[in-house]
């Protein structure tokens, strides 16, 4: 992405650019079946102000996706269990704020990468928790974490694109349900394993 002034109409442009690719991306479902001119034409912008702000379209896709994340994934540090049930709270709010823009996003042909990207870097904030290196169930607590984020993932793709019929605030409480459960049991039950 390229780095033009900061200021209020180079940012308002920006904001536009990035906000009639996700319209185009949710109407026609793949960034590959649009052009930067159409793009341009449906922005009411010249393609030399397109590219005063970014290189193409993968370009502004990338952007979009970073805004998102960056609105998703709370940088503060993770310490104790305690902070990833924060983190996770503080997630989900953001993913209610956003609820319309992840929406568009989601209900297109290129989820995957946004996905990814978002376990990738959920993973790179919780993993250093220090409170979970010292337990002596902690490398099954790390693969739950990874199972459950995983799963999570899944489960707003799947509520974005209408396969589910829960609520926002349903899977909100389902999840802090499953993450407590993950965290803070002394351990599961043995049972046999299904074959």
């Amino acid at each position: 992405m390229k780095t033009k002034g900061r200021n209020y109409s180079s940012v308002k442009t920006k904001e536009l650019i990035k906000h009639t690719a996700i319209e185009m991306l949710h109407d026609l479902k793949d960034s590959n079946q649009f052009t930067v001119s159409e793009l341009c034409r449906r922005a009411d912008i010249n393609r030399t102000t397109f590219y005063n702000h970014y290189d193409g379209i993968g370009d502004v896709i990338e952007a979009v996706q970073t805004d998102i994340l960056d609105a998703l994934i709370p940088t503060y540090p993770i310490r104790t269990r305690d902070d990833i049930v924060v983190f996770l709270i503080d997630q989900m709010k953001g993913i209610r704020d956003h609820e319309e823009i992840i929406r568009l996003m989601l209900a297109s042909d290129e989820p995957m990468s946004f996905l990814l990207v978002f376990r990738e870097k959920v993973f790179e904030r919780l993993f250093p928790c220090e409170e979970l290196k010292t337990l002596s169930d902690a490398d099954r607590i790390l693969f739950d974490l990874k199972v459950f984020f995983g799963g999570t993932a899944q489960m707003y793709l799947d509520y974005f694109r209408g396969r589910d019929d829960h609520s926002l605030r349903e899977i909100e409480k389902g999840l802090l349900h499953a993450i407590q459960h993950i965290l803070f049991e002394e351990e599961y039950p043995k049972k046999p394993m299904p074959r």
